[in-house]
């Protein structure tokens, strides 16, 4: 798979995301086919890379391949284009949901675990480091939503308490209040954040309020990301990543 076939597999992910959501069986299983396609698409700029600055490796060309074949041929150019992407990657993820996204990539390649899929009730409107709610993992059974109505159960049963909550935040921030004709039912992707080793080792540590995501009710920090409304924001930068970056290596090689 391409580049080019990789973003339109993301895309294709989000529309099905989107689709299903709040069902966390087929959400879940959407939203694992879309990191594979994410990291499909800087694979394959880095293969394209790979033979446009003719080092030939061979075989699977990722970021971390591609960065060991220069230490054994120096060649410059490769080189130049690696530091470029390297100084660009932080650019490109500046936005809280781009750096959530990231986070959420990096640990679950390193893992090799699925992020945990849960739904939640959030306000409709969003407003900075508003909190979300889990509902409860009696809503679901072997990962599939029972049914709408005993969702709606959930729902009202948290919603008196959401609602203080969330008000008693915006109210000390000068915030419009919402109500319970304003909550909306979504899943989320929820992971603890990266430890200080992590980070230290390249892993962007991004707690809840530094990053101006929602954030859960209750728990010790964890990145709690909304499916649906990520994955789509998220299609954008990569394509940005594909474009920004081939044009890069044919101003590298034109020059040589």
């Amino acid at each position: 798979m391409n580049p080019d076939e990789a973003v339109q597999e993301c895309a294709a992910c989000a529309m099905q995301i989107k689709r299903y959501d709040p069902d966390p069986h087929y959400t879940g299983y959407y939203f694992g086919r879309y990191i594979r396609a994410v990291n499909l698409a800087i694979d394959g700029i880095f293969a394209e890379a790979d033979i446009d600055f003719g080092l030939f490796t061979g075989g699977s060309i990722t970021q971390e391949i591609f960065a060991d074949s220069l230490k054994r041929r120096g060649d410059q150019s490769a080189a130049a284009f690696l530091k470029w992407y390297e100084d660009r990657y932080p650019e490109w993820h500046s936005g809280a949901y781009p750096q959530m996204m990231d986070v959420v990539r990096r640990v679950t390649n390193m893992t090799g675990h699925k992020v945990e899929i849960e739904i939640m009730i959030r306000a409709a409107d969003r407003y900075k480091d508003d909190p979300v709610h889990h509902l409860g993992a009696g809503l679901t059974r072997n990962g599939r939503l029972r049914s709408e109505m005993e969702l709606d159960v959930a729902v009202r049963r948290n919603t008196a308490l959401f609602v203080e909550v969330i008000n008693h935040k915006r109210r000390s921030r000068d915030e419009p209040v919402t109500d319970a004709r304003r909550l909306v039912t979504s899943t989320f992707a929820v992971i603890n954040a990266p430890s200080t080793h992590e980070s230290s080792a390249g892993m962007s540590t991004l707690g809840a309020e530094s990053s101006g995501a929602l954030t859960r009710i209750g728990t010790p920090p964890q990145i709690v990301m909304e499916l649906a409304y990520s994955t789509e924001i998220y299609i954008q930068v990569i394509k940005r990543i594909v474009e920004e970056s081939r044009q890069e290596i044919l101003s590298i090689t034109s020059r040589r």
